[in-house]
């Protein structure tokens, strides 16, 4: 007999996509499909199980429907709309589907119920009440194409300021009949997620910085800051993969750091101009750090400069933790500097070709 799981049902629905799809170019529409669906299984996948992939739609389930996860719906959806701004800075193709990507959005439901696995031949299915609920759910009269809704068993498990967020909405099935529950319009969260994050770290603003002359190209200086073998080494890390960003650019990319079991650091990239200049984001302990990578060409020299800037949460936490932060780092980045030339002194003693990409001279200084 199958076992019963009592949990949460989540559905992920790219809105617009069939009138999308329908007036672009199939190939590059399918593959902005493919990443925005990776985009919203990475920002639900180590919180909730992937359960089914419906063309356009992604069906989640899991074992507890905690107050956390409308949090995490939420952060899916504000992921997903910046993923949606980066393929938009990022490409420089003029068809009509990388044109017209800004039209898609997401629409979320949350449901809870039982559910039970069931095996097709080779494949696991969903199935139970809620099942059918939940898929249903999509087809509604709520007065919006971008949205949350979440039913009631979802919305008792909140506190009262945050039900009080939602409109309440009910729709009736036939075979399914009544499901209360209500909404939230996550236009405001998309005008949120459209916003550039920030530009790169100054050195006026900056708290630690380093400036480092290279023996190399800026095709090797490039190497040394973006590549996620070269950054796991200067910044001494055990383990790091690399993310790929929008539609295949710097922008957006990951680098994740695994320190052990379920450990992971994630350095985001929010700013990036190829090939000179990464600007990224990561948070530890209490406090979010921006760091500053950029190549320079100056009187003919190549240099790497880094610059980092820390802010930290409210309260004594998040300012112990920035002061503790800023006092260490100028010493790291020195050392990250020096690894750095080391790196690209054993790249080029290995025969690595030499500069293949060009950057272009500046005075500014370090």
């Amino acid at each position: 007999m199958a076992e019963i799981v009592e949990g949460p049902l989540v559905i992920a629905d790219i809105s617009g996509y069939t009138a999308f799809i329908a007036d672009t170019e199939l190939e590059h529409s399918q593959e902005i499909l493919t990443e925005l669906l990776e985009c919203v299984i990475a920002a639900m996948g180590d919180k909730l199980t992937v359960a089914q992939l419906e063309g356009d739609a992604v069906c989640f389930v899991g074992n507890a429907t905690t107050p956390e996860l409308l949090g995490w719906v939420e952060q899916c959806f504000i992921g997903f709309h910046r993923r949606l701004r980066d393929i938009k800075i990022s490409t420089t193709c003029t068809c009509r589907a990388c044109a017209t990507v800004g039209s898609l959005t997401l629409k979320l439901v949350a449901h809870h119920g039982q559910y039970s696995w069931h095996k097709v031949g080779n494949r696991e299915q969903l199935v139970g009440t809620p099942v059918n609920a939940v898929h249903r759910l999509l087809k509604n009269h709520i007065p919006s194409h971008e949205y949350l809704f979440a039913s009631e068993p979802v919305l008792s498990r909140l506190a009262p300021a945050k039900r009080a967020e939602f409109t309440p909405h009910d729709e009736r099935y036939d075979h399914v009949g009544t499901i209360a529950g209500g909404y939230r319009d996550l236009a405001p969260l998309r005008q949120i997620a459209e916003r550039p994050e920030r530009g790169p770290v100054t050195p006026e603003e900056a708290q630690g910085s380093t400036s480092v002359i290279i023996d190399g190209s800026p095709e090797d200086a490039w190497w040394v800051i973006s590549d996620p073998e070269a950054r796991r080494r200067w910044m001494e890390q055990a383990h790091m993969e690399m993310k790929p960003g929008a539609r295949g650019h710097l922008l957006g990319a990951e680098y994740h750091c695994h320190h052990g079991k379920n450990k992971v650091s994630i350095f985001r990239v929010i700013d990036a101009i190829e090939p000179t200049e990464i600007t990224i984001e990561t948070e530890w302990m209490s406090t979010k750090m921006y760091g500053t990578n950029r190549v320079v060409v100056d009187d003919g020299r190549v240099r790497i400069d880094s610059y980092m800037s820390f802010v930290g949460k409210p309260g004594l936490k998040g300012k112990l933790s920035t002061a503790l932060i800023a006092k260490r780092f100028p010493s790291r980045m020195q050392k990250w500097g020096a690894t750095m030339q080391r790196l690209i002194t054993e790249r080029r003693a290995s025969g690595a070709a030499d500069a293949t990409c060009e950057v272009p001279e500046a005075k500014t200084a370090g």
